[in-house]
């Protein structure tokens, strides 16, 4: 009798509650054992940052230097050479006193022409004449009493380092003699003849050749010359 009781108790509504809620409790072991409850909400706070790629760093380009442009240069060209007028060389002042008379003048182009042919064939030499035949440029000047024996003839000439070089080759084999004026080499000769000496005087200073021929022993009318055109060429006598 008592386990009829018993049996019906456990069939009644409180025997029902208890056995689903065993059951209830049961499966939420199970659930947490077997790994299947629910994962939490868990974000990684990482991953709502993206990541960008890391970026490839590029090489370092080295720069190139230019080459330096030479700066023009600034140097002109050296100036001709001057050579002034006979009237500018050898004023008519000087000339009176050079020649020693007043009457001593600046010869006209006419005469100088004839004397120069003159000169050209009886007194200077084949050097002398080639140099003049060279020159880049010449001045022929002359001065004395007009239809006398009187008479001093003057060449101012640019020469070529080649021209000259030969024509003092030769003066230097000659029986010329040779000094130093100032800043000039001169050569002089003593020509004798029937009437009278001749005198020849030679001065080169840079590329400037001065000759004077006449019947004056001393070559007053040369320096003359020298003097002027340097005066002309105050950087100097070379091309």
């Amino acid at each position: 009798m008592m386990s009829e009781h018993t049996s019906s108790c456990a069939s009644g509504p409180h025997a029902r509650t208890r056995l689903w809620a065993s059951v209830a409790l049961g499966a939420a072991i199970l659930l947490t054992a077997t790994g299947c409850a629910p994962e939490a909400d868990v974000t990684d706070a990482s991953s709502g940052t993206t990541q960008s790629p890391s970026a490839t760093p590029k090489p370092t380009k080295t720069p190139t230097k230019t080459p330096a442009t030479p700066a023009p240069t600034t140097e002109q060209p050296a100036a001709p050479i001057v050579l002034p007028a006979c009237a500018d060389l050898v004023t008519e002042q000087q000339a009176r006193e050079l020649g020693g008379q007043d009457s001593y003048v600046l010869l006209d182009d006419e005469v100088v022409a004839s004397m120069s042919d003159f000169l050209t064939q009886n007194t200077l030499g084949a050097a002398a004449n080639a140099a003049l035949g060279g020159a880049s440029q010449t001045v022929s000047c002359g001065w004395g009493i007009p239809n006398s024996g009187a008479y001093t003839q003057a060449y101012a000439s640019v020469l070529d380092p080649a021209v000259q070089s030969a024509l003092r080759t030769e003066l230097d084999a000659s029986d010329f003699v040779r000094g130093t004026e100032g800043s000039a080499t001169t050569y002089a000769l003593a020509i004798p003849g029937g009437i009278a000496n001749q005198f020849v005087w030679y001065a080169f200073d840079g590329d400037v050749w001065v000759a004077e021929i006449g019947v004056i022993e001393q070559p007053g009318f040369g320096r003359a010359v020298l003097a002027s055109v340097q005066a002309a060429n105050p950087n100097g006598l070379a091309q």
